[in-house]
């Protein structure tokens, strides 16, 4: 998402540097990517402290707790008088993210975000539901926080989904449906609720379902379909490079997820015409679907509830160009301008690629 984030600022006349504490620095179009080189996230604050007093830029945004608190603190240690203006994004809704950490890396995590997140000259979050969260997490003013959605390149899925996708489930004559399902497979993401809903679904009509994504929970996940019964209609080909071609032909897509901060696979679906069902999670989905008017929402955790919504699209489907129309009122210009805001850039005119990094970054 920082990575969107950085192309579609960039791609409206500023200079945008990504800077990546530690791993390799990808090349992106664009994009000036520098990678400090630290041997993990905690010990690239020296290096980016340097990479400020060098480079002077006029903001720094930046997400994730460990990286957001280098952010903060390295803008209050510059040499010069000059210092940047730094936005801090919460992917998460944060209260509820915390509680899947182990107990000490919670405790830690809590105590860095109280300290860190209140000096930052902007606090964003992705959703109004994850911005009261965190408003409350932090004892700020509500204001304080400022809901940005994240940017989703609607327009551009369309082509993806049209892709080939060379699998016997997706045949246009298939007469059974099957459903979608997306995230990395860990316990938040509900998948084990989703394929209890599945089984319960499947003592009434025949469905199958593909989990795209991979993690920590796979055994633990396919122990689940054996013992469900479901060996031979639930599918974890792990990652795929276009999910889109999956949500293209998919019958229904899925959120289970125990919490999110705002789903962005919701707003593809959608993009792609694929109905939706998602649990009523903190936060995203709600706001998304707008209270269940673009798809059923289902309580979390809730494997009955989750397949009654199933069922009920199934065997009602929403058209699917209405859904598409939809996905459109996320398009990815509204985030860059209110990011480009926040961050203190105003709105410049959009510039040819060739004449993006003119200005200072």
């Amino acid at each position: 998402m920082l990575v969107a984030l950085a192309e579609g600022l960039a791609g409206t006349g500023h200079r945008v540097d990504l800077v990546v504490l530690c791993g390799p620095a990808p090349p992106l179009e664009g994009l000036r990517v520098l990678a400090l080189g630290a041997a993990a996230p905690a010990l690239g604050a020296l290096p980016f402290l340097a990479y400020l007093n060098r480079q002077r830029p006029r903001a720094v945004l930046s997400t994730l707790v460990g990286p957001n608190a280098i952010a903060v603190a390295c803008a209050r240690l510059v040499t010069a008088r000059w210092r940047p203006r730094v936005v801090v994004r919460e992917a998460n809704t944060l209260s509820v993210a915390l509680r899947y950490r182990s107990p000490a890396n919670r405790r830690v995590a809590a105590a860095v975000v109280r300290a860190a997140y209140p000096h930052a000259d902007a606090i964003v979050a992705v959703s109004e539901g994850a911005r009261a969260d965190l408003a409350r997490f932090l004892a700020l003013p509500p204001e304080r926080v400022i809901a940005i959605p994240n940017p989703s390149p609607t327009g551009a899925l369309v082509a993806r989904a049209a892709a080939p996708l060379a699998h016997p489930w997706f045949a246009p004559d298939r007469t059974t449906p099957v459903i979608v399902a997306a995230g990395r497979l860990v316990p938040k993401k509900g998948f084990g609720v989703l394929l209890e809903a599945i089984a319960q679904v499947r003592q009434r009509r025949d469905v199958r379902l593909v989990v795209l994504g991979e993690g920590p929970e796979r055994a633990t996940l396919e122990a689940s379909r054996a013992r469900l019964g479901l060996r031979d209609v639930v599918e974890f080909p792990g990652f795929v490079d276009n999910p889109f071609a999956y949500l293209g032909r998919a019958d229904l897509f899925v959120l289970a997820s125990l919490a999110e901060g705002s789903p962005n696979v919701l707003i593809e679906a959608l993009a792609c015409g694929c109905p939706v069902v998602a649990t009523d999670c903190p936060s995203g989905p709600r706001e998304i679907l707008r209270e269940g008017r673009d798809g059923p929402l289902a309580a979390p955790g809730d494997a009955p509830a989750l397949a009654a919504a199933i069922e009920q699209v199934l065997a009602a489907p929403p058209d699917r160009a209405a859904l598409r129309s939809r996905a459109a009122d996320f398009d990815s210009g509204r985030a860059f301008g209110a990011y480009s805001r926040v961050l203190g850039l105003g709105e410049p005119p959009r510039q040819p690629r060739g004449e993006v990094g003119t200005s200072e970054p």
